[in-house]
């Protein structure tokens, strides 16, 4: 893994961090699935592209729970604190 492609994963850990607790697991098992499926990329092009789309899909994350939506987009209500 290339130095850049390693900031990027600690940058998408940090990302998942911000996830409501009940996510977060789903989602690093997802991301190092996805930095394992493709660690044999070599073609600069292929892998700006992955680095694009990783960072499009983890602000998409991020929105969609900051306004309250799960998993399925549907809207969540905070549980209270007793």
């Amino acid at each position: 893994m290339t130095l850049t492609a390693l900031a990027l994963y600690r940058e998408l850990l940090r990302d998942i961090q911000r996830l409501p607790r009940s996510s977060r697991d789903y989602y690093k098992q997802y991301l190092k699935g996805a930095f394992i499926n493709h660690s044999d990329e070599n073609l600069p092009e292929r892998i700006e592209q992955l680095f694009q789309g990783a960072r499009k899909d983890a602000d998409y994350l991020l929105a969609k729970y900051s306004k309250g939506l799960g998993p399925g987009g549907d809207a969540q209500t905070p549980k209270s604190r007793v």
